[in-house]
């Protein structure tokens, strides 16, 4: 076996199917498959450990699975157990590995190791915030702006809101009159944050979303430019 990564298996196993527990499916960015062979799995890996965005997913019929997320270059582990979601304090590689390989073998020691823990609403808010932060940096962001160069903004009731676009196609569709001025997260949110607006929405990908002051906040907290 070629020693080109950390994420790898070794063994018997590693000559036959991964799964010992049927109907497992495999979900990553590239695709979906049932009951994965072992270079399947090692694809998946790999991919984690090399890329800045990826993510794999391993779950079974009952319901329960076990997810890294490779967002930003930051590594997440969660698995889900009924209707609580645990995530695990230190999401190594050679432990990501084990996990994954004592799931597909049916072991139930993935999910006695001591690194797992409850979830809480603020680790899945701050994990939110991460995901969204990956998002909103894969490219600079449009601001629909006036001839002075001050954004153009919403207005619904006493509540207006900021907009910017990821795709400045979606921005000529909403402002087709307006100028534009492009910026990164960090300078919008800048902005945001020293305005009067209620509200900041957000194009991406052809969805919205919408942040208030507070959000807003904690994003430029979770970019580590927080004071």
């Amino acid at each position: 076996m070629a020693e080109h990564s950390r994420w790898t298996l070794d063994g018997p196993a590693r000559r036959s199917h991964t799964s010992g527990v049927p109907g497992l499916t495999l979900t990553t960015d590239e695709g979906e498959r049932e009951d994965p062979d072992v270079p399947a799995l090692e694809a998946a890996l790999r991919r984690l450990e090399l890329e800045r965005e990826a993510y794999a997913i391993l779950a079974g019929t009952d319901g329960e699975y076990l997810q890294a997320t490779r967002s930003d270059g930051r590594l997440i582990l969660e698995r889900q157990e009924g209707s609580v979601r645990f995530v695990h304090r230190a999401p190594e590689a050679p432990r990501v590995e084990a996990l994954f390989r004592q799931f597909c073998a049916g072991d139930p020691a993935w999910k006695a190791d001591p690194g797992w823990q409850r979830a809480s609403e603020e680790d899945t808010a701050r994990e939110h915030r991460l995901a969204l932060l990956a998002g909103l940096r894969a490219q600079p962001l449009k601001l629909p702006v006036s001839a002075d160069g001050s954004p153009w903004f919403s207005t619904n009731g006493e509540v207006t809101a900021l907009m910017a676009f990821a795709s400045e196609e979606a921005l000529r569709e909403t402002c087709p009159d307006s100028g534009l001025k492009t910026l990164e997260i960090i300078e919008l949110l800048e902005i945001f944050l020293a305005g009067p607006h209620a509200q900041l929405f957000l194009e991406l990908g052809g969805d919205w979303v919408s942040v208030d002051k507070a959000e807003a906040a904690a994003l430029r907290e979770a970019a580590g430019l927080g004071t």
